[in-house]
């Protein structure tokens, strides 16, 4: 359950070698590991401000059955307000048709009532240093600094009894329930408060997904969403929307950190050109960094928002621009040899340049194009397609819609010829070097393996992500995936078949 929500102004969403920096609203929320002091006067603001809000609360709906109460902070706690869920709520909402997520606080009616009484809180907030004034390290202390004081104040309350007693307690979960959160961490924070008792009625609610096969972990930098990977001649880069930059050097079994970088811009794609370079899309433009001379990008392209990036044997490359929805051939020499629309998911090119796969007319096909001209060869019927990857002797194509991935045999006229369910659908395809396997990074943080010619599953696991958005293979027995992870966990993970 992933929530966000913006509240007076506040947003609830949460290059160079990594170093201290400023961080701009709504990107990565820095990890800190120090200890943190209480702040006395804010601590002292959010006691009095619950004790007001819990009483009045009690005195005007006193047969409402609260479950839940506490605190409702932003990721950058720049905002912190009241939140509680009641028996009588839920009840409302399903009559009025809405989707009752008992855990789901920011949709209950009682979210934020009594917000007023958090003026004083909002003003000693405001007093204090601007996290997004402060380099990265201070930042995150800040942050943390915000959130023990909910804690501590929560804590403080229920050390008075305010909450209840005995059987009264163990009815009401009390918490900091935060703005874009994970699982994980909305169970850590319950659990910082609360007896076992209550505990029980929020555990089984909760997903907390921990990982499946076995899986090998890269990167000791926190990134919340991996958007693209790519591996070629013994290097793996990972992209990350907060601006990361991440890259490993893989020699057989041994893989090692080669650098990790971060831009101010987001990075949705990324491509390892025919020289060795990193090129990756950003909301500015595309960028190339030289392999010994990483603090030295080089702009390629600007004025396009690079969502999807393939580089052609030749090392002229395609973009697909989301600002301007377009698609984009940019030869070496960085001329524009073609443009076309639409130009948004799937983009794919055969591993020997031949032919491109891209966004079709309708939402019922996808085109295969001449990537010198931009020329459309063939159209393949295929529904609402959210990726697509050539198999490397070209002459197959995989799709993935909304319920199933699908092969499409150039033999039988582009015909669909094989198929498998999904849960989700794919946000990435990518064959095996070999072509004897298909991987599928799918939007419920499921990796899917099969065997193309027996059609069987080979690998059904997960990593702690909510969502898989990229991946890719390092050879023919290990694949790597990266997505979504609210925990900000490893960025990659790397599965075996075997």
């Amino acid at each position: 359950m992933t929530v966000t929500h913006t509240v007076r102004g506040c947003h609830a969403n949460g290059g160079r070698i990594l170093q201290r920096r400023k961080v701009p609203p709504g990107r990565l929320l820095p990890s800190y590991d120090g200890e943190v002091s209480a702040d006395d006067t804010l601590e002292e603001a959010l006691r009095a401000a619950v004790r007001d809000t819990w009483e009045a609360l009690r005195n005007e709906r006193p047969d409402d059955a609260l479950y839940a109460f506490g605190l409702y902070v932003t990721r950058d706690v720049l905002f912190v307000g009241p939140t509680a869920g009641s028996e009588g709520g839920l009840a409302s909402l399903e009559t009025e048709g809405a989707t009752a997520d008992r855990w789901a606080l920011s949709r209950s009616p009682l979210h934020l009532w009594g917000e007023d009484r958090f003026d004083r809180v909002q003003t000693v907030l405001a007093a204090r240093p601007d996290p997004y004034e402060l380099g990265e390290e201070e930042f995150a202390k800040e942050v943390a600094a915000r959130l023990e004081a909910c804690f501590r104040a929560l804590k403080a309350l229920d050390g008075e009894g305010l909450f209840g007693e005995g059987e009264d307690r163990h009815r009401i979960v009390v918490s900091v329930y935060s703005a874009d959160t994970s699982d994980r961490q909305r169970l850590e924070h319950a659990a910082r408060l609360n007896p076992p008792e209550a505990l029980a009625a929020l555990a089984p609610a909760l997903h907390v997904r921990e990982p499946t096969g076995a899986p090998r972990t890269l990167g000791d930098t926190p990134v919340l969403q991996v958007a693209a990977l790519a591996a070629r001649d013994g290097l793996l880069v990972a992209a990350g929307t907060s601006g990361e930059l991440l890259g490993w050097s893989v020699d057989g079994e041994s893989i090692e950190n080669r650098f990790a970088m971060k831009d101010e811009d987001e990075h949705w794609a990324v491509a390892i050109g025919v020289t060795g370079a990193v090129l990756y899309g950003s909301t500015t433009g595309i960028r190339r960094r030289v392999l010994d001379q990483l603090e030295l990008p080089e702009v390629l392209h600007e004025g396009a928002k690079v969502t999807q990036l393939v580089v052609a044997p030749d090392g002229s490359f395609l973009i697909a621009d989301e600002a301007f929805e377009r698609l984009l051939a940019i030869t070496e020499e960085r001329q524009l040899a073609w443009e076309r629309k639409p130009g948004g998911r799937p983009l794919a090119i055969a591993h020997d340049g031949s032919s491109v796969a891209a966004a079709g007319k309708s939402q019922e096909s996808i085109c295969l194009l001449d990537p010198v001209t931009g020329t459309e060869t063939a159209m393949i019927p295929a529904a609402h397609v959210s990726a697509a990857a050539f198999a490397p002797d070209g002459t197959t194509v995989a799709t993935s819609g909304r319920q199933s991935v699908v092969l499409h045999d150039q033999t039988e006229g582009w015909a669909a010829t094989a198929h498998w369910e999904v849960t989700s659908p794919a946000n990435a395809l990518a064959f095996s070097p070999s072509g004897e396997h298909l991987a599928a990074a799918l939007g419920d943080g499921t990796l899917k393996v099969w065997n193309v010619a027996s059609r069987e599953t080979v690998l059904d696991v997960h990593g702690r992500q909510e969502a898989l958005l990229a991946v890719t293979w390092l050879d023919d027995e290990r694949v790597a995936a990266g997505g979504r992870d609210p925990d900000r966990g490893p960025p990659v993970y790397i599965w075996r078949l075997s």
